[in-house]
């Protein structure tokens, strides 16, 4: 039996054998998924913080115009 065959079929079944079948699937899926692995993230710490707090955006937008000019001068 191919996939369109099992498809076919499936649409034949009654809305409760079909919600039973999609639970089987979900199940049988769920056994073969791995867990991904958990990743020691203490060596990105302060990658997300700003150089200064004190920066006000229009500071923010002048450095990085300059960082722009110096860049592709």
């Amino acid at each position: 039996m191919n996939l369109q065959e099992i498809r076919e079929q499936v649409l034949q079944l009654s809305p409760d054998e079909q919600r039973s079948l999609l639970n089987t699937l979900i199940e049988a899926l769920q056994s073969q998924t791995t867990e991904p692995k958990k990743r020691n993230l203490s060596r990105l710490k302060g990658i997300a913080q700003r150089a200064g707090n004190d920066l006000s955006d229009d500071a923010i937008a002048e450095d990085y115009t300059d960082y722009l000019t110096q860049k592709y001068s």
